[in-house]
């Protein structure tokens, strides 16, 4: 699940992997499209991925991380990074963030500038919900793994809110080396596989039909309410 703009138009992913590409026409009313793309490359050991959408300077993400097995989450097995191809509507894959580093999460992804913020650049950063109070950092060019105990003494609530905390007082508790986003059969055989992601199926709203906010599907709605300031009782209302 994840919510990206630019200018007047917002990308958003769905519970079904797809893509809506969601403008607003002149007229007030809405166009919406679902973009349904090839699925990402799948890697041995890894059976189940996250797929997060990030806007950053006027592009679009998507960025997948892949677990190992099913019943340990915390192990990361390969991080894949793809920016969104406006012309040919595709997601290409890139080895690097431009200098710029991601922040990622269920509730919204966001992206700031490494050299602004004085700290290093083209890491993401992510947390996982099955371990609490850890904060993950995977540096894109090296493909390191860095996990990070932020507050160590800090006990963690039944229902923990998503905060980072990105400081020189750090504690680093564990340093994974190695090509998280590689395979060592593919990269030995020099195939480049899904560089590029297309779409398999396009689904358009008629012309006809209503274009209201209401009228979206109710997953899209919700990651876009989570990036509005509403009032806690409108969020609960659409959540039940």
């Amino acid at each position: 699940m994840g919510v990206a703009c630019t200018s007047r138009t917002i990308y958003a992913l769905t519970s079904q992997g797809a893509t809506a590409v969601i403008e607003r026409n002149h007229c007030g009313t809405l166009s919406v499209r679902l973009l349904a793309f090839e699925k990402s490359q799948t890697y041995p050991g890894t059976m189940i991925y996250r797929p997060y959408m990030v806007e950053s300077c006027e592009e679009i993400y998507y960025v997948v991380i892949h677990h190992l097995g099913i019943n340990n989450l915390k192990a990361i097995g390969h991080v894949e990074i793809f920016k969104m191809d406006f012309a040919k509507e595709v997601w290409v894959k890139v080895e690097s963030l431009d200098g710029r580093n991601f922040i990622l999460s269920d509730k919204g992804c966001m992206s700031f500038s490494a050299t602004k913020s004085g700290t290093e650049g083209n890491i993401i950063y992510f947390t996982l919900y099955e371990d609490n109070g850890c904060l993950y950092a995977f540096g894109v060019e090296d493909g390191s793994l860095s996990v990070y105990l932020p507050c160590p003494n800090l006990k963690t609530p039944f229902f923990s809110p998503f905060w980072l905390m990105l400081s020189d007082s750090n504690r680093l508790v564990q340093v994974l080396k190695g090509k998280a986003n590689t395979n060592p059969l593919e990269e030995s055989q020099g195939k480049k596989i899904n560089d590029t992601l297309g779409i398999v199926k396009e689904n358009v709203e008629k012309p006809n039909s209503p274009n209201n906010w209401i009228d979206l599907p109710l997953d899209i709605l919700l990651s876009i309410t989570m990036k509005l300031p509403l009032p806690d009782t409108i969020l609960e209302s659409l959540r039940a």
